[in-house]
């Protein structure tokens, strides 16, 4: 089985949320392994086995990025359908000083699915709307990724 431990990804149960912090790095190189992380905190959420949780989420927070290729965009976007599938909350944390990841995530429309805060804190204090689970198309957000990344071959359809 390969190793699929990441440098640098880390969660914690914060109010009731599981906080997933990512690396400075989220790229196609460790993306199997962050995506294993989201997939956990994502399952622990919605079966609400973690401890602390309660109606929570998960909250992914990509303060220390300071790269983040196509993997990362694709990573939230497909964290997202799962999320939804779960009717599992998911929000994104991208404080003011990461203006290349917001301005990625605007580009792409993920800003329209994910809700965004400036920092853990706000994320885990707003209230989860009630109600079942959406149908999300995120097909519009990875063709906007493969716009954005023409040349990358991590973004194939698969």
């Amino acid at each position: 089985m390969k190793d699929t431990t990441v440098r640098g990804l880390s969660m914690e149960t914060r109010r009731g949320f599981i906080v997933l912090r990512l690396p400075a790095q989220i790229s196609w190189q460790n993306y199997a392994g962050i995506r294993e992380g989201v997939s956990k905190a994502l399952s622990l959420a919605s079966a609400g086995t973690a401890p602390g949780t309660g109606r929570g989420g998960v909250v992914v927070d990509f303060g220390d990025a300071v790269l983040l290729d196509a993997a990362g965009l694709v990573l939230l976007a497909r964290a997202e359908t799962r999320a939804q599938l779960l009717g599992c909350p998911l929000r994104a944390v991208v404080p003011a000083l990461s203006a290349h990841v917001r301005r990625a995530l605007q580009l792409t429309g993920l800003s329209r699915l994910v809700p965004v805060f400036a920092d853990v804190a706000s994320a885990t204090a707003a209230p989860v709307p009630g109600g079942e689970a959406g149908n999300v198309d995120t097909t519009y957000v990875l063709d906007a990724i493969r716009a954005l990344h023409p040349g990358d071959a991590g973004l194939t359809p698969t």
